[in-house]
């Protein structure tokens, strides 16, 4: 069975976000969600690159 690795347009427009604001947390006060909504959608972008950003 093949997995998926697609991501969509939206996460990574929130990772791009991350990036550009140098943070979770500026990302998430940008878009007004809590940090943790921030994170879940950083999570699909961390597996299909095999990095982790510890």
């Amino acid at each position: 069975m093949k997995l998926d690795n697609r991501i969509s347009l939206q996460k990574l427009e929130v990772l791009c976000l991350v990036v550009e604001l140098g943070g979770v947390h500026r990302a998430a006060e940008r878009l007004f969600v809590a940090q943790p909504v921030v994170s879940a959608h950083l999570r699909p972008c961390r597996s299909a690159s095999g990095h982790s950003c510890s």
